[in-house]
């Protein structure tokens, strides 16, 4: 039986399957082999909603980790978060409360709340 779990500090998707399901791991996009001491263990997929729909489809009896869903939810939120501020613009982008020895352009201001935004430490 197949599972699907996080792997890699939740960096990516792991497919741990049998050596008969090796094609069908194949022929997911964006597939790599993980070896550990020189043994295959697991395929890893990159942590996207196409990848987890597409791992899914090509093996529909998996078991899917509910961390997996989690994470997958994360991954989309963040990016309506970016998408939102990027529709935004820069060109009437507010000043910054930080100390510079220059001021910044416009579009490294966007640039910085962005970031600040999405790693949590201020609200959009």
């Amino acid at each position: 039986m197949q599972r699907i779990t996080v792997a890699n500090s939740g960096q990516s998707i792991a497919l741990y399957s049998g050596f008969h399901d090796r094609e069908l791991a194949r022929s997911v996009p964006g597939r790599q082999a993980y070896y550990e001491n020189g043994k295959f263990v697991c395929w890893e997929y990159p942590l996207r909603p196409e990848a987890l729909n597409e791992l899914r489809r090509v093996f529909p009896g998996a078991q899917v980790d509910p961390v997996v869903n989690a994470a997958i939810n994360n991954v989309i939120l963040r990016e309506s978060m970016v998408s939102k501020i990027k529709t935004v613009g820069w060109e009437n982008v507010g000043a910054i409360n930080y100390s510079f020895k220059s001021k910044p352009f416009a579009h490294q201001v966007a640039a910085m709340k962005t970031v600040l935004t999405v790693w949590g430490f201020k609200d959009a």
